[in-house]
């Protein structure tokens, strides 16, 4: 992967493959992503896919607010729970 950053518009393009992971159990996986660095927002054109501790999620693009750690999928959303991990 590689990356641009837009010094006026205080943006990173990311061209390539994006991973996240949390502590908590959480991984998020995208490609060519753009994180906003005034506003804490990321944003991808692209699939993304991913697991939280109840299950796996999917979506044809992510936009996610990072400050109040909101993740919002648009397009063929779809999350699938493992009852035995809600516990």
């Amino acid at each position: 992967p590689h990356g641009a950053y837009d010094m006026k518009g205080e943006q990173v393009r990311i061209n390539g493959p994006v991973k996240v992971v949390s502590t908590g159990g959480y991984t998020l996986d995208t490609n060519d992503a753009t994180l906003d660095l005034k506003t804490r927002h990321l944003r991808s054109t692209s699939a993304v896919t991913g697991t939280v501790p109840q299950g796996q999620f999917s979506g044809n693009r992510l936009s996610a607010d990072l400050d109040n750690h909101i993740v919002t999928l648009d397009g063929n959303a779809r999350l699938r729970i493992v009852p035995r991990r809600t516990k």
